[in-house]
């Protein structure tokens, strides 16, 4: 969910949580854990950061974020 509130925030100028329920959650992110995606386990060791939602601009697959940000919107 980090990505998409990131996303939303960064890129459509909306907050779809609360500051402080954004860093709640992505202080609870370990980037040093594998998930077996290699690509955004790569990324989210060098580019996430829980205090900025920036790192969202370098996500290495932006149109699948953006679908899944519409996809939310419709459900909203």
């Amino acid at each position: 969910m980090v990505t998409l509130w990131a996303y939303a925030y960064e890129f459509m100028g909306e907050s779809l949580v609360s500051d402080a329920q954004y860093d709640e959650v992505s202080l609870k992110i370990r980037p040093q854990m594998s998930t077996g995606h290699e690509v955004l386990d790569e990324f989210f060791r060098t580019q996430f950061t829980p205090d900025s939602g920036m790192w969202i601009r370098w996500h290495p697959d932006l149109v699948a974020v953006d679908n899944a940000y519409c996809r939310l919107k419709k459900i909203l």
